[in-house]
């Protein structure tokens, strides 16, 4: 999936690449904020690791963001 999305933003400016970021960002904290607490614990199968809690899912997009902004900063720095 990411390098199917890697490759479609390639020629892609860097504003409208944050821009999206920034949209996805606001629409999934939205989200989480209209959630109820118990909702936190409601568990679906993610095809790759099983049984999940959005809590979990969660977590997992909070590391999957960090890896993203590693990779934008090594590109930056690659860039210099």
């Amino acid at each position: 999936y990411n390098a199917r999305m890697i490759a479609e933003r390639s020629s892609w400016p860097a504003d409208k690449i944050r821009d999206e970021f920034i949209q996805e960002r606001n629409e999934t904290l939205k989200l989480v904020d209209s959630m109820q607490d118990d909702q936190l614990d409601l568990a679906m199968n993610h095809p790759r690791r099983g049984r999940m809690t959005v809590e979990q899912i969660l977590g997992h997009m909070t590391e999957h963001m960090h890896g993203h902004v590693a990779e934008i900063t090594a590109a930056k720095e690659a860039a210099r």
